[in-house]
């Protein structure tokens, strides 16, 4: 009876212990899962912006965009960020044209602000005799974010009328002219390397554009 007991247990320990390898195994590999995907965020807000007039006499008319990129992955992503160096048409009215400029760091904060122009220094860098269109790398770890501003420089011949944008990954996301002041998106990283766009409203429906604007790959 007492070896028939033993033998028992002995069987249900090794059974329970078992059990709860194959249960560790099954949680290894959803980790493993976990650890090869390769996910960003982007928090897309805006527009601010107004009219300015440098000691020069230049005139702008612009709008400023901020998008956060936050890595919600476990994979490090390297992000290539940068705009046309000419102006673009708008669709359908070609006579339209913008200008988007990656603004360059040192007229950046170190914190987006909710205030005024994000915080941007837009004042100093429109004095300037000549004015960068920035082109930016961008490494991101696990749980890191970093943000780019996007500025919009209107042309002559532009009316009155809302501007709206968002920068998304191309193929995975596109609600376009309809953009939104603010507005959060994830991506996965489904291929080694993805494109970014940045869509633009004026007026919406009536005139929009896509703009390439970079690439999103694997570091």
């Amino acid at each position: 009876m007492k070896l028939n007991l033993i033998i028992s247990v002995f069987l249900f320990i090794a059974c329970s212990n078992a059990y709860q390898k194959d249960s560790e195994q099954i949680i290894h590999d959803d980790e493993s899962l976990v650890l090869n995907e390769a996910v960003v965020k982007i928090e897309h807000e805006g527009p601010r912006g107004g009219f300015y007039v440098n000691t020069v006499g230049e005139k702008f008319r612009y709008v400023v965009f901020a998008s956060q990129f936050s890595n919600d992955g476990q994979r490090t992503l390297k992000l290539n960020i940068g705009f046309p160096d000419s102006p673009v048409k708008l669709e359908p009215d070609t006579s339209l044209k913008v200008e988007v400029i990656l603004v360059p760091e040192g007229f950046t904060p170190d914190r987006k602000k909710d205030s005024l122009n994000f915080g941007l220094h837009l004042e100093d860098y429109f004095e300037l005799a000549e004015r960068e269109n920035a082109k930016k790398e961008l490494i991101l770890s696990p749980n890191e974010s970093k943000t780019i501003y996007s500025l919009v420089l209107f042309g002559s011949n532009f009316e009155s009328g809302i501007s709206r944008s968002k920068l998304f990954v191309e193929g995975q996301d596109h609600d376009g002219p309809f953009y939104q002041v603010r507005s959060s998106q994830i991506y996965s990283l489904k291929e080694a390397e993805a494109s970014f766009m940045f869509g633009f409203s004026f007026d919406p429906p009536n005139n929009h554009v896509l703009i390439p604007c970079g690439t999103i790959s694997l570091d």
